[in-house]
C-alpha cells in the first residue's frame, strides 16, 4: 500500500513537471509568434512609409539639390558676390539629401543586416562624394555582424554626423575608420588629420556645438560610451570613439535567444 502511494506521488510530481515544462514551452512559442507577427506588421508599415517618402519628400529634396547645384555652378562661373551663399545652399541640400537617404535606408531595412558592411558602405560613399581619402580597418574578420533595425539606424546616424563634422569643420584630407567587435563589445573609431577643436571639448558638449550632445544621446540609447580626443596641436586631428555592448545591437527577441 505504501509503495503504491509513493509511486502515485512520484508519477504525479513527474507529470506535474512535464506539464509545467510544456506550459512554459507553449508560453514561449506564443510570445515568439506574437513578436514575429508584430515584426511583420512593422516591416510592412516601414516599407509603406518608405515608398511614400521616396515618392514625395525624397524627390522634392532631390529637385531642390539639382536647382542648388545649377545655381552654384552659374554664380561660381561668373564670380558673383553671392557665389559663397549659393555654395552654402548646395551644401545644405546635400545634407538634406543624405539625411533623407539614411531615413529611407533605415525604413527599408528589415533588421539583422550586417552593421559593419553598412557603415563601411556609408563611409565609402561619403569619401567618394567629398574627395577625401577614407581608409577602413575592420580587423581580421570579414564575418557579417547582424544588427537590429533600431541599432542600425542609430549607428548610421552617429557615423553620418561624425563624417559631416569632418567635412564641415576639420579641413582634413584623410579619415581612418576602424570597426572591431568581440563577444561583448562593438567598437567604432574615426580619426581625421584635420585641425582639431580649438575649444575645450567639455565646453562644446555643454554648449551643444557640432551636434555632440546628439551624438552622446544616440550612443546612450545603445548603452554605449562616446568620447572625443582632439589635441591642441595643428594638424593633430580628432579621434572619435564609440563603444557599444554587443547585446545592444540585437532586437528584443534576439536578446532572449542570447540569454
Amino acid at each position: 500500500m505504501a509503495a503504491t502511494m509513493v509511486a502515485g506521488i512520484f508519477f504525479s510530481v513527474l507529470l506535474g513537471n512535464r506539464l509545467n515544462s510544456q506550459f512554459t514551452d507553449i508560453s514561449r512559442l506564443s510570445a515568439e509568434a506574437v513578436f514575429a507577427r508584430a515584426e511583420e506588421r512593422a516591416t510592412a508599415e516601414r516599407l509603406t512609409i518608405a515608398r511614400d517618402l521616396h515618392d514625395s519628400l525624397a524627390k522634392s529634396i532631390h529637385g531642390i539639390r539639382m536647382l542648388a547645384e545649377s545655381l552654384d555652378s552659374s554664380l561660381g562661373a561668373e564670380n558673383h558676390p553671392d557665389a559663397p551663399l549659393s555654395h552654402t545652399l548646395l551644401e545644405a541640400a546635400d545634407e538634406a539629401s543624405r539625411e533623407a537617404r539614411l531615413v529611407l535606408d533605415g525604413l527599408r531595412s528589415g533588421g539583422d543586416e550586417d552593421i559593419i558592411g553598412a557603415l563601411v558602405e556609408e563611409a565609402t560613399r561619403w569619401g567618394a562624394r567629398t574627395g577625401l581619402s577614407v581608409t577602413v580597418n575592420r580587423g581580421d574578420s570579414d564575418t557579417p555582424l547582424p544588427c537590429s533595425t533600431e541599432a542600425m539606424w542609430q549607428l548610421q546616424r552617429i557615423l553620418g554626423e561624425i563624417l559631416a563634422n569632418i567635412e564641415r569643420h576639420a579641413h582634413a584630407t584623410s579619415v581612418d575608420l576602424s570597426i572591431f567587435h568581440d563577444d561583448s563589445c562593438f567598437r567604432l573609431d574615426v580619426r581625421d588629420n584635420g585641425i582639431g577643436f580649438r575649444e575645450d571639448v567639455k565646453d562644446l558638449y555643454r554648449e551643444g556645438h557640432y551636434g555632440l550632445a546628439g551624438l552622446r544621446e544616440r550612443s546612450e540609447t545603445l548603452n554605449g560610451a562616446f568620447s572625443i580626443d582632439s589635441p591642441s596641436e595643428p594638424t593633430a586631428g580628432t579621434r572619435v570613439r564609440l563603444r557599444v555592448p554587443i547585446t545592444s545591437l540585437h532586437s528584443a527577441s534576439d536578446k532572449e535567444k542570447i540569454v
